[in-house]
């Protein structure tokens, strides 16, 4: 039988690159190395993933570099040496960082899901002046765009239930209040021919429990983002 490191290289590797790029729309560059010694080998765990990739697509999200590391991974190794497809048998942490740029966020609001978010966070933090534009949160608002400008976020869209179109600028900047809550810090409304904007409420969105982030920073058209997530194994 093949030793464990000449099985790792020849099947297992192989193995996560392809589960990996089942998991995303695209990817590029990605490099997988694994760390496994025998004993764990042999029960199906892997002690170490590193990943690393570029311009890759997750649920309609794009990034533009990540790097990650997933610890004490347990797959189905009998079946993935048999050639089938390797699972997940546990729920793992992943941590690691990821590089949106300013282009990133905005392909990727052609993602409905992220379209929707943001649709939804400009209605709460516009408040009843919302209901005066006519938005409403199962209406997506379209055209959809983001700027990184210093370490304010501009979500620019307009409400087309408005006769002509309204027009539609909100300036944010992003600070993390724990490593599960991300707030919408300083809001501003911006209208036409009004300087400075019209303050708004801030807002604190919770990231779940599957999300921790250790470091959130905005950076002139680029985000980096540094924490954990919980992959859960499909069903």
């Amino acid at each position: 039988m093949s030793k464990p490191s000449q099985i790792i290289s020849s099947i297992l590797s192989p193995a996560v690159g392809l589960f990996l790029r089942s998991q995303v729309e695209q990817v590029e560059n990605l490099q997988v190395k694994i760390e496994a010694n025998d004993r764990q080998f042999f029960a199906g765990q892997i002690r170490r993933v590193f990943i690393s990739a570029d311009r890759a697509v997750y649920r309609g999200l794009h990034l533009s570099h990540l790097e990650l590391v997933g610890d004490e991974i347990a797959i189905n190794l009998r079946q993935v040496l048999r050639g089938q497809a390797l699972r997940l048998l546990k729920p793992i942490g992943i941590s690691g960082q990821v590089l949106l740029k300013e282009a990133d966020l905005n392909h990727s609001l052609h993602s409905p899901l992220l379209a929707e978010a943001v649709t939804e966070w400009v209605i709460k933090l516009l408040g009843s002046h919302a209901a005066s534009l006519g938005l409403n949160p199962r209406n997506p608002l379209k055209p959809l765009s983001m700027n990184l400008a210093g370490e304010q976020l501009i979500v620019t869209a307009q409400s087309e239930t408005t006769d002509p179109p309204t027009p539609l600028m909100i300036q944010v900047g992003l600070k993390l209040l724990s490593p599960s809550e991300l707030q919408l810090q300083n809001p501003q409304w911006v209208q036409a021919g009004s300087v400075p904007g019209i303050p708004l409420d801030s807002m604190t969105i919770d990231l779940g429990p599957e999300t921790t982030l250790q470091t959130l920073r905005l950076e002139p058209e680029q985000l980096f983002c540094q924490g954990t997530i919980t992959v859960v194994p499909a069903p």
